[in-house]
């Protein structure tokens, strides 16, 4: 199971919906769905881990069925000078 900490990153920056699809170049429907738990392209991926200084695994958390993280996973990390447009 996979959890989706955008709403989390989103609302502790203090930010819109609108200013974080503004800020990453994508439409509201495309991230209202990446909060939500829809599927993402690697490419927004990237750019809303960049966005929220974070990484696409601290955004995307592997969870058991108790909640806990899982660490089983490769992880990402960011990559400076990575063209995201």
């Amino acid at each position: 199971m996979v959890k989706v900490n955008l709403f989390q990153l989103r609302v502790a920056a203090g930010l819109s919906q609108e200013a974080v699809a503004r800020g990453v170049g994508c439409s509201m429907v495309t991230y209202r769905a990446a909060e939500k738990g829809g599927n993402v392209s690697l490419k927004l991926a990237l750019r809303l881990a960049r966005f929220f200084d974070t990484t696409v695994n601290d955004i995307w958390q592997t969870v058991d069925a108790s909640g806990a993280v899982e660490d089983d996973r490769p992880n990402f990390v960011m990559v400076d000078g990575l063209d995201s447009h």
